[in-house]
């Protein structure tokens, strides 16, 4: 009958290619633990940030600060200088508001 191998989360294509299937290979072991109360890892990770280090970050993408250096931030989450030449990546400015909003909870 041969080999039986999982679809791709998403997809109704069946059965899988042997190719497809290595890539699921690289996972070792996946732990869920589904107790109540049982506690949330990622949020015991975040580091804590002193005050003046998160008034830093927010000065970071401030409208004001960006004014002065002649940058500008974009619907996409990035900042321009004055030439249009990209100084931080899309999602840059997202992910640290994101980031921000975390220690204010």
């Amino acid at each position: 009958m041969g080999q039986f191998y999982w679809p791709k989360v998403g997809q109704n294509k069946w059965p899988l290619t042997r190719a497809e299937n290595k890539r699921f290979a690289s996972i070792k072991k996946l732990e869920i633990d589904y107790r109540a109360g049982a506690e949330d890892k990622s949020e015991s990770r975040l580091p804590s940030l002193l005050s003046h280090e998160i008034d830093a970050l927010r000065d970071a993408i401030s409208e004001e600060s960006l004014k002065l250096k002649g940058w500008t931030k974009t619907e996409r989450g990035s900042i321009k200088d004055q030439n249009g030449k990209v100084v931080l990546r899309n999602g840059f400015v997202d992910a640290l508001e994101k980031a921000l909003s975390i220690g204010n909870g």
